[in-house]
């Protein structure tokens, strides 16, 4: 390796050399951004002559051996995104030099073509560009310079980047007081021209080592680089034609870049099942599978790409309406109006499976069904589904064994799904979806086009309408502001504004209208005599009650609710399996997660706390007395019983005006003095307490369970990054970045002491000022959340200083969703306190 600092303007201006960017390199992908910061630095160091801007580095081996002209190709590793903008700014300025002769100008257009910077005016054939791009970007790049030079040639190629930035530097130097300024700018800046030696360095390794600026690289990058780099050049560019454009054009050309990530992430996803994998494994994770199954050798790099070009044609039938079965292509577009993309990974499992023969086309079409209907009823039963990216893979390894023992694949699909009644990653039962669906607010659900759309083509089967277009919209049959016409108020009788509020968003009140605001707030005999869009003339199905109602009130909107809700039990169907079919199918538990402490009630039955035990409270603020039933329940003087004793102690502070978050193992004692925590210590240090032998076990778990919990929301994931594969962690905090040196974020786990808490910790008294003497608006940022932020004085004797926030917790294991959640939605609104006020 030879690295040396040179201009970047003498690197181009060498008239024995181009530069050729590789099949493996991703395209031309710089935005406004980043040409803008390229604008920005190269206008700054033009007003400052003396000085240089480095640009980074530029990595480059030779590609065999120069032409007959002399010219000899580079082979760019590195460096392609900057040297493309900067190729295109000197185009620009080469346009305007021709188009502003008479202008004092430091340059030339003939300066900057006769010069080398983009073409090489004495050569011809692909000698004559200084630079050639790879995939779609070279006919653009070229028909920009040989119009360049001859304006008459006609515009063509169709690389909307390199247009847009063009045309984006045109602008700015048409609208600059000095555009002089951008060429001396360019003049001035610098990298480091690294060259690599044939057959001694290994680019690849180079190459995933550099850290320039710019666009961070995508797994498409690395993935594409790592396949391609070391093979020959005609082998690249056979196997690049070949395969890896027709897996780029399976992805979709245009949105290749954006979704690749997704697809190969989806992909290991079902190589690797039931191991879950993270944005941030996908590549390591690549290499290991082609390493393992020996790709790499032998010249087997065409089976692995012909596999991911398998891979990729699935994933567009599931995502992109690729698929040409009709039926087939209705089920998944069914599911991905759904958006849900965790449940990828399980239908291209399905694909490969079903073309290998592990079932019928009526077993996978049942499959997707059952799929949908699992999906949609889990979303009207607000089912949690942070869970779904370890199970989902899980599923895909059970299938595959059922698959390899020739076992019936659909019946263990659907008994794998049935067999999780109980928990979170429960099928709605038919009771449960239709009770939900009958009083939820349907209008306000995200999914609630996609379902009254459902509902209607279930009338349609053969011919299912296209509600795709944007025509129809959901419709109020009472509209949205009915309180504001006597009539509707008369229709609602003594009801009034109270059925208003229970009825308006009901399923029973929604329908599709292409008429939305024709009808708008209409009187509901008006709606229904319009003569186009009116509910008497209206083919919508799901309308037709509203032909026979002769008015619209409670018993009209339950009546047609509960009609609805019949149907929907059809549409979206639980997958009928015997007990004998299920038992099949019983997935060996794993051992319980481990929680702090028994519940209340196994200490009263364990005789560490006897019945009619009388308790206090410690408060010297409220005063309360309870009592331990023989049940081991605890009950309030006023007859109100409780399993936990925080919540007895915050019941027991609300009767007396108060509020707030309470550790009732603190705030109960017994009238012999004896706190309810000391008898629980008492209990742990007699062996009956398990967890607490084993600490780091438990706070491993925990750890565990709100990295997975995090990792499924989005709001964490954009605040944070996704969490998902962290080390265990075996203490009682768990640190979050924030981007602040003297600053930190943090969860806290004190299981003995019995809460959680999430933390901003300042090393020193400097950095906290500034949080410290703003701490009344970052409470106020944090008021509709639950608990209060405690703050450490400013003057307080002491180096470190915080800002905790804390919730007293039984840790029963079954309500640890609910303590990640309110973990998740502190820590990032404690990030977004930090980055307004930390100093």
């Amino acid at each position: 390796m030879n690295a040396s600092p040179l201009a970047l303007t003498v690197l181009l201006a060498n008239a024995s050399q181009r530069f050729v960017i590789p099949v493996y390199q991703r395209p031309y992908s710089w935005d406004e951004e980043q040409c803008v910061q390229l604008w920005d630095d190269v206008l700054s160091v033009g007003k400052r002559p003396g000085d240089r801007h480095f640009t980074g580095s530029v990595v480059w081996i030779q590609d065999g051996t120069m032409s007959a002209a002399g010219v000899t190709p580079l082979l760019l590793i590195d460096g392609q995104q900057r040297i493309t903008t900067v190729v295109l700014l000197l185009i620009a300025l080469a346009e305007y030099a021709r188009d502003h002769r008479d202008e004092p100008l430091h340059f030339s257009y003939e300066q900057i073509v006769n010069g080398n910077f983009v073409v090489m005016p004495y050569q011809q054939g692909a000698d004559r560009y200084k630079l050639t791009l790879s995939q779609g970007d070279e006919p653009t790049l070229r028909n920009m310079i040989d119009r360049l030079v001859d304006p008459d040639v006609p515009e063509c190629g169709e690389s909307p980047r390199l247009r847009e930035n063009l045309d984006l530097f045109r602008r700015r130097l048409a609208a600059l007081a000095d555009v002089n300024l951008v060429w001396d700018g360019i003049q001035h800046l610098e990298v480091v021209s690294i060259s690599l030696a044939q057959g001694q360095d290994n680019p690849q390794l180079i190459f995933e080592s550099m850290n320039s600026t710019g666009k961070d690289l995508s797994s498409a990058d690395l993935i594409r680089n790592f396949v391609l780099m070391a093979l020959p050049m005609d082998e690249q560019e056979k196997l690049y034609r070949n395969h890896w454009r027709r897996i780029e054009e399976e992805l979709g050309a245009d949105s290749y870049d954006s979704v690749f990530d997704d697809f190969i992430r989806n992909w290991l996803t079902v190589i690797y099942a039931p191991e879950p994998l993270t944005r941030r494994d996908v590549y390591q994770a690549f290499k290991r599978h082609t390493i393992e199954n020996g790709y790499d050798k032998d010249g087997r790099i065409v089976n692995l790409l012909k596999e991911l070009q398998r891979f990729a044609h699935y994933y567009a039938c599931v995502t992109e309406g690729a698929e040409k079965d009709p039926d087939l292509k209705r089920a998944f577009d069914a599911i991905a109006r759904l958006d849900t993309s965790t449940l990828n990974p399980l239908l291209l499992s399905f694909c490969d499976d079903y073309e290998s023969g592990a079932f019928s086309r009526d077993d996978f079409l049942s499959m997707l069904g059952t799929t949908e209907s699992y999906v949609f009823r889990r979303a009207v039963c607000d089912c949690a589904s942070n869970s779904f990216n370890k199970f989902l893979p899980s599923i895909i390894a059970r299938l595959n064994k059922v698959q390899a023992e020739e076992g019936n694949y659909r019946e263990a699909f659907e008994s794998y799904l049935v067999n999780e009644e109980g928990t979170n990653r429960r099928f709605p039962t038919d009771t449960e979806f239709s009770r939900d669906l009958m009083v939820r607010d349907s209008y306000h659900f995200k999914k609630s086009f996609y379902m009254l759309a459902k509902l209607e083509n279930s009338f349609h089967p053969k011919d299912p309408r296209d509600f795709s277009t944007g025509t129809y919209t959901i419709e109020h049959i009472m509209p949205q502001n009915a309180l504001a016409h006597e009539e509707w108020r008369d229709m609602l009788g003594d009801g009034g504004e109270g059925d208003f509020e229970a009825l308006v968003n009901n399923i029973g009140n929604l329908t599709l209208t292409a008429y939305n605001s024709e009808l708008s707030d209409g009187l509901f005999e008006e709606k229904k005599a319009r003569a186009t869009g009116g509910y008497d003339n209206e083919y919508i199905s799901i309308s037709s009650a509203l032909r026979d109602a002769d008015a619209w009130d409670r018993s009209h909107v339950e009546a047609r609710a509960k009609e609805l809700c019949e149907l929907a039990l059809k549409v979206w169907r639980m997958p009928d399996v015997s007990e004998e079919t299920r038992s099949k199918y019983v997935v060996e538990k794993k051992a319980a997660v481990p929680r702090r402490s028994k519940k209340f009630a196994e200490f009263v039955s364990e005789g560490f706390i006897a019945p009619g035990t009388k308790l206090v409270s410690t408060s010297p603020s409220y005063e309360a007395e309870a009592l331990v039933t023989e049940t081991g329940m605890i009950r309030l003087a006023n007859g109100e019983e409780f399993s936990s004793p925080s919540l007895a102690s915050i019941r027991a502070v609300e009767q007396q005006g108060g509020s707030g978050a309470r550790n009732g193992w603190y705030f109960w004692r017994t009238t012999d003095g004896k706190l309810l925590d000391d008898i629980r210590k008492e209990s742990c240090a007699n062996g009956s307490d398990s967890v607490t032998s084993d600490l780091k076990r438990f706070r491993n778990a925990f750890w565990d369970g709100l990295y997975d919990f995090c990792s499924a929301d989005p709001d964490f994931v954009g605040a944070f990054g996704d969490p998902a594969g962290r080390a265990q962690n075996g203490g009682a905090w768990a640190s979050f970045g924030i981007g602040m040196g003297k600053c930190h974020l943090g969860a806290l786990l004190f299981s003995l002491d019995g809460f959680v808490g999430v933390e901003i910790y300042c090393n020193d008294k400097d950095s906290y000022r500034n949080l410290w003497e703003s701490r009344a608006k970052a409470d106020e940022m944090a008021s509709d959340l639950d608990g209060e932020i405690v703050w450490d004085d400013i003057d307080m004797d002491k180096k470190s200083r915080s800002a905790v926030v804390k919730k007293p917790v039984d840790f029963d294991a079954d309500d640890w969703d609910a303590m990640y959640s309110w973990i998740a939605q502190w820590l990032c609104r404690m990030k977004a306190i930090a980055a307004r006020f930390v100093g």
